[in-house]
């Protein structure tokens, strides 16, 4: 005896609420302005730790 798999139905959400745009630009932005963020603390913590690598030698 096979049974065939269940099937889950399907919504479409465009259809029922339209999605409103994202402003490329300012995502673009955001993006970049987290990026270098990130970036700049992280390059921040390795200075820290060859600082005090340095400093325990």
């Amino acid at each position: 005896m096979s049974s065939s798999p269940a099937t889950l139905p399907i919504t479409n959400q465009q259809a029922s609420q339209p999605q409103p745009q994202i402003n490329t630009h300012a995502f673009r932005t955001f993006l970049s302005r987290l990026s270098s963020s990130l970036r700049e603390s992280l390059s921040t913590s390795s200075m820290v730790r060859t600082h005090r690598s340095n400093f325990l030698r």
